[in-house]
């Protein structure tokens, strides 16, 4: 697997990894990033 699909494995379910604990606190944020990264300029700009 490239790490992209570990990473995403990672956030699908962090409580199942172990090794990479995500506490609830940090799901958020961490899921917000990733809105901004993978969405297109178009839905940015609609939310804003």
């Amino acid at each position: 697997a490239s790490f992209a699909e570990t990473f995403q494995a990672i956030l699908e379910k962090p409580d199942g990894i172990g090794l990479l604990p995500i506490e609830n606190a940090y799901r958020g944020p961490v899921y917000d990033v990733l809105d901004l990264l993978t969405a297109s300029p178009l839905s940015i700009w609609a939310e804003a």
